[in-house]
């Protein structure tokens, strides 16, 4: 990787989502937690879990409400819950991540010290690519490839390390770890995705929700703050002046189509790289028709 500020963080999600929300809760905001059921104008209806930033109690039938509001941000993530309802979301492939946690503290006995190794490793293969990196929970690996490559055996403890051991690099990075504490691999989906429009008269989408990343990029954290602020600020912009809310929702339209140019770029630029498997279907859909991300201007 070459960055000109220097190596990137591996961040504790958990901890890092909670230091934001503890951040906007100190800055004056409310956090209720609640799930969207209906949106209809500035009319949201909510069914309330609790309430404070740190109760953490999402379980129960929770209490309906409904709460008006003259602006709504989605920042709901891939899910869009807002954003789908206002806009079609354009998918650029079918990727997906079969993935699992390796606990830390069940490597194989007689294999040396504790894992240690904090580098993100990156490896291509005949079906997608491979992945793994050191998480707060043990060791993260996870293969990305499309649904129709993904062997059926992926979805096993053991059929997930059979994969593991055909890779060159990742299987050495995993030499410490036990198999038999593999547990049962989890599936998302991980294709890049962009909602057109993301955004409208009473409503934005930020992250995820208005544009996702093949998880190559290493720009999901990024992208999602920045598009955060920069949504924060044409909401401001609009309540300022609501006469020239529709140029602040055209400038901030403009400002996604950008990110999207960027990354349409750097993903046909990476993908390209690799040569080694001309005939793979995984490689072949992204060097004649992958890298587009549909939906941009």
């Amino acid at each position: 990787l070459f960055d000109p500020y220097g190596h990137g963080w591996h961040l504790d999600r958990p901890r890092f989502d909670a230091f934001v929300r503890d951040a906007a809760v100190a800055a004056g905001a409310d956090l209720p937690r609640a799930t969207l059921l209906a949106r209809s104008g500035g009319r949201l209806t909510v069914r309330q879990h609790g309430s404070g930033a740190g109760s953490g109690d999402d379980s129960g039938a929770g209490t309906v409400a409904e709460l008006h509001t003259r602006w709504t941000v989605d920042a709901t993530g891939r899910s869009c819950v807002v954003g789908r309802r206002h806009g079609r979301r354009h998918r650029q492939d079918r990727l997906v991540a079969v993935y699992a946690v390796l606990p830390g503290r069940h490597a194989a006995e007689g294999t040396g010290p504790e894992d240690a190794e904090a580098r993100t490793l990156v490896e291509a293969a005949p079906a997608g690519w491979w992945y793994t990196t050191r998480v707060p929970a043990g060791r993260l690996v996870a293969h990305l490839t499309d649904p129709d490559l993904a062997a059926p055996s992926l979805r096993t403890p053991q059929g997930f390390w059979h994969g593991v051991t055909r890779t060159d690099h990742v299987r050495r990075r995993l030499e410490r770890y036990d198999p038999a504490a593999t547990p049962v691999p989890r599936w998302t989906p991980a294709h890049g995705v962009r909602l057109g429009p993301a955004a409208g008269p009473g409503w934005v989408a930020a992250g995820d929700a208005a544009l996702a990343f093949d998880p190559l990029s290493s720009q999901g954290i990024l992208t999602a703050l920045h598009t955060g602020a920069r949504a924060g600020q044409t909401v401001a912009a609009c309540l300022a002046a609501p006469a020239r809310a529709a140029a602040a929702l055209a400038d901030y339209t403009a400002f996604l189509d950008g990110v999207a140019d960027a990354y349409r770029r750097n993903h046909a630029y990476a993908y390209d790289q690799e040569r080694r498997w001309p005939q793979s279907p995984f490689w072949r859909r992204r060097r004649t028709h992958g890298a587009p991300l549909p939906g941009t201007a």
